[in-house]
């Protein structure tokens, strides 16, 4: 076997460990801690209506063994879950002492951590200042929000009018330990997010964990999370690229060849283990006739995320609206824009989607 997909339901736990009861959750201990089984549990007894009815039937994963690894991780046996499995199926005992979502997806991977995680302080500020001060020189500000611990939504809607005002990201932690930045996609800039914080990573490295996700700010004074596009897989893509495009703007600044920029960026994919396609023919059908000679994408990643890259004087309305007339014929959800001959890349970047909305854009 050369290849295998792992699939991860995140916080979908099938049974308490042999050492739960040494964790707690808001004073707590995680003794007898099932997730699923307490979701079957729930839809069984008619406590789960909104949307649905009855028993919990997940026929596909329940084939595949989910209800014989619930019964050999926790004794239950789920109500509905109770398929012959047709594959190889079982239910593992952690080994990494942490209880944390990295720790147990490392471990899933191959890689387990038999050691403890720095995690941040319950004090408030929560980051110490070497950290602080990175986030600010990364950011280009004079402070940030927050420096604590938070929920996300919390702490979103405690602060994104502050965040509007000051331009300060907001910036917390979780019970994982993980670093969270949030910031208004319009105001502050998605492009300044990612590549300010996926290229540079010094203090913020050590955190273990800089994530990355959306704010919607549909709504006045209101603040919610909300993914910037509906295709998942793109955003991750272009996340990539982005990072990528950051390397090859740093080793070669601007005003080279845009063949220069093509070729340093498809080698620096090619590094990432990013899978891409140069010149992708796009056919062109008009009114039922196939037109003889097709269109050409410049680069195609993933087969998601259309990227033109540019050494323009200044990016024109027309060089925008090519990218979206390829996004809507290939049905492509996603593309970008990136002009290497920019003084600071993040001014040379358009990212356009087929679809989008109004978003406020959160690091984290």
């Amino acid at each position: 076997m050369t290849r295998a997909f792992i699939v991860v339901l995140d916080s979908v736990g099938c049974g308490g460990a042999p050492d739960a009861a040494a964790f707690f959750n808001d004073g707590l201990p995680d003794s007898g801690a099932n997730t699923l089984g307490h979701i079957a549990e729930a839809c069984a007894g008619g406590r789960a209506t909104a949307g649905r009815h009855g028993p919990l039937r997940l026929p596909v994963l329940d084939g595949l063994g989910l209800g014989r690894a619930v019964e050999a991780a926790s004794g239950l046996r789920a109500p509905g879950l109770g398929a012959v499995p047709q594959g190889r199926w079982g239910a593992a005992t952690e080994v990494s002492r942490g209880k944390d979502t990295p720790s147990g997806h490392w471990e899933l991977a191959g890689v387990p951590v038999p050691w403890d995680w720095t995690y941040f302080p319950t004090t408030e500020p929560a980051f110490d200042a070497p950290l602080v001060d990175e986030v600010c020189r990364l950011a280009g500000t004079g402070g940030i929000l927050g420096n604590r611990h938070a929920a996300g939504i919390a702490i979103m809607e405690a602060l994104g009018e502050e965040h509007l005002r000051t331009g300060w990201p907001i910036c917390y932690t979780s019970a994982d330990s993980v670093f969270q930045i949030a910031a208004h996609e319009e105001a502050f800039g998605l492009e300044r997010l990612v590549l300010g914080f996926e290229g540079n990573r010094s203090e913020t490295a050590k955190t273990r964990q800089t994530q990355r996700g959306i704010i919607d700010s549909s709504k006045p004074a209101t603040f919610a999370c909300a993914m910037h596009c509906g295709d998942i897989e793109a955003e991750a893509v272009a996340g990539r690229v982005l990072a990528a495009a950051a390397e090859v703007f740093r080793e070669l600044g601007p005003g080279l060849l845009p063949s220069a920029y093509e070729m340093c960026l498809c080698h620096e994919l090619h590094l990432r283990g990013v899978p891409f396609t140069r010149k992708q023919p796009l056919p062109l059908t008009y009114k039922g006739v196939a037109l003889p000679e097709p269109d050409e994408v410049e680069l195609l990643v993933a087969g998601r995320v259309v990227v033109q890259p540019r050494a323009l004087r200044q990016i024109q309305p027309v060089h925008e609206a090519r990218l979206l007339s390829q996004l809507r014929l290939g049905r492509w959800p996603l593309g970008l824009l990136i002009n290497f001959n920019s003084l600071h890349l993040a001014e040379g970047i358009r990212r356009l989607a087929l679809t989008s909305k109004r978003t406020v854009g959160v690091v984290g």
